[in-house]
């Protein structure tokens, strides 16, 4: 199988193993110093894509005790990580049915509108992904909660809402679709259609505003044909996905594909297909990162020095997009906080001199696990450039929010004064006059 990773490379192995037990797994992390760490929910799945050998050898959903992981998280924490990564070959369909309280406090399955399961469906009470995701996101208001890899199927609108609702919740969804055309996800036994994926792709807009989302595609299925093919083409740039796995296909022994279908997509169209995906990919997200990252504000959590200098460090924002930037000069300890509208703090126009620009606050040299807020200057189709501004943390943030108190707020899809300027989820609105909420400049 071709395989092509357009994503943030931030994934190490998990220590599973085959037995369904669950008492030597511990939270992995690559190094003590990193900031990031790894817990393992569940193990196996449940959904028999035809193309899919992981539920013959990871066998059926097994999910770890709610309390446990909450543990596992707790003492991550005490270690002082600063993100945590959920991981789960299908995460969101998290059920833990065995644990003391579940079945008094847990609740019903319910699958995202428009989407079927391919096999029984868990009617049984418990705990589901979304208490799950609401008890973990909760130890912590500064440690970053992430999930992957999760199956459209299983994202309810009370999973949105929380992810909506926390902070501490990254607003990045991977949403698996795979193929573009409806009679292929039928062939692959994916449970919705084009259409539900789409409206799937909206409500998650509408409820989360700013949310990036990545796929998965498979080019050159079984009887794929070019109308299919181009299907896939036509989904990717209505979605403009922010980052892409991509694969070319090939038959896996014991799928149901192996045994029902023939891979009967020549070698040389299936290549040919891929790197029409992949380009269509890139235009579409180089195109996208262009229009909406530079002169953004991002919050990046920094993981350590670049690959490329030790003078710049990078990290990743709250949407999983890479940002590097320059990490040898000391920067503002604090997001300033504007006591009169003359001395509001404009980044666009900041000249950083730390002599000459004491009286906004000490400034300190970042280290591996800040968070970082930063302003994009260039967006490559991989790579955010960016010049940090300050020190800040998860709460401060929130805590700066109210519009009439400090220099500026960040607000969740709004409509802001004149000109109409459409705000979206991690956008800072710098305010020239505290008097006058309506006169801002989108930052």
């Amino acid at each position: 199988m071709v395989h092509i990773q357009c994503y943030p490379s931030r994934l190490h192995k998990s220590a599973l193993s085959l037995d369904e037990t669950y008492a030597d797994i511990a939270p992995v992390r690559s190094d003590d110093s990193n900031p990031a760490a790894f817990v393992s929910i569940m193990r196996g799945c449940n959904n028999m894509c035809s193309y899919c050998i992981v539920p013959f050898t990871r066998g059926r959903e097994r999910s770890r005790d709610l309390h446990s992981i909450v543990d596992n998280v707790k003492a991550l924490r005490d270690q002082g990580v600063k993100e945590v990564m959920l991981l789960g070959q299908n995460v969101n369909s998290y059920h833990d049915k065995r644990t003391e309280g579940a079945q008094e406090e847990g609740r019903a399955y319910v699958p995202a509108a428009g989407f079927n399961n391919m096999f029984k469906a868990r009617d049984a009470l418990g705990y589901r992904f979304v208490d799950l995701l609401d008890r973990v996101s909760a130890v912590d208001p500064e440690i970053r909660i992430r999930f992957t890899s999760p199956h459209p199927k299983d994202f309810p609108d009370s999973v949105l809402q929380l992810v909506n609702e926390r902070a501490n919740i990254c607003k990045s969804i991977h949403m698996p679709v795979q193929h573009g055309h409806s009679d292929v996800l039928a062939r692959m036994r994916r449970g919705h259609t084009r259409d539900a994926y789409l409206n799937l792709v909206d409500n998650m807009r509408s409820i989360i505003p700013g949310i990036a989302l990545s796929s998965d595609f498979i080019a050159g299925f079984c009887n794929e044909t070019e109308e299919e093919h181009q299907a896939t083409l036509t989904l990717m740039r209505h979605v403009a996905f922010d980052h892409a796995f991509m694969f070319a296909y090939s038959m896996r022994a014991k799928t149901h594909a192996a045994y029902r279908m023939e891979d009967n997509v020549e070698e040389a169209t299936k290549l040919r297909r891929l790197a029409e995906v992949i380009d269509t990919y890139n235009t579409v997200v180089t195109a996208k990162n262009k229009a909406e990252d530079e002169g953004r504000l991002h919050v990046v959590l920094v993981q350590g020095p670049s690959r490329r200098s030790e003078l710049k460090l990078t990290g990743l924002t709250d949407t999983s997009k890479r940002c590097v930037f320059p990490g040898e000069l000391p920067i503002l300890a604090h997001v300033p906080v504007a006591p009169e509208a003359s001395m509001v703090w404009n980044p666009a126009t900041l000249d950083f001199d730390a002599a000459s620009n004491n009286s906004m606050g000490p400034t300190v040299s970042l280290q591996k696990g800040d968070y970082v807020l930063v302003r994009v200057h260039e967006a490559g189709r991989h790579t955010l450039h960016a010049t940090p501004l300050a020190r800040t943390t998860l709460t401060e943030l929130q805590n700066l929010a109210p519009a009439g108190l400090l220099g500026y707020v960040i607000l969740k899809a709004a409509h802001v004064g004149h000109d109409d300027v459409r705000i979206g989820h991690d956008d800072m609105i710098w305010l020239r006059s505290f008097s006058d909420p309506s006169i801002a400049t989108r930052s």
